[in-house]
C-alpha cells in the first residue's frame, strides 16, 4: 500500500457488525523491516502503527448517467424508470 493512502483502520467486512472504534487514516511510513506494518495518521494527526490485515483500502469511485428521451414532459414516471435503471446499475457494479 503506498504511502498517501487513504485506509479505513479495523473496519468491518460485509455482513459483519458495525466497528464504532475503526477510524479512517492515511498512510504516512512502510516499515522496512516489517513490510506489513505501516504507519498511520488519524484526523487529528495522532500516528499509529497498524498491521496491514487491519487496514482497508478506500477507492472513490465516480459514475455519471445520462438519459434522453422524445418526450416533452419529465414526469414523475419518467423520472421513476430513470432511477430504477440507475440504482440496478449501480447496484450490479458495486457487486463486482
Amino acid at each position: 500500500m503506498p504511502i498517501g493512502a487513504k485506509v479505513t483502520v479495523d473496519g468491518e467486512f460485509s455482513g459483519e457488525a458495525i466497528n464504532k472504534e475503526s477510524f479512517w487514516a492515511e498512510v504516512t511510513y512502510v516499515s522496512q523491516a516489517d513490510e506489513t506494518m505501516y504507519e498511520v495518521a488519524d484526523a487529528q494527526d495522532s500516528t499509529h502503527m497498524i498491521a496491514r490485515s487491519r487496514l482497508r483500502y478506500r477507492k472513490r469511485h465516480s459514475v455519471a448517467s445520462g438519459h434522453v428521451t422524445d418526450d416533452n414532459v419529465h414526469n414523475r414516471r419518467t423520472i421513476q424508470h430513470f432511477t430504477d435503471y440507475e440504482l440496478k446499475y449501480l447496484e450490479s457494479y458495486l457487486l463486482k
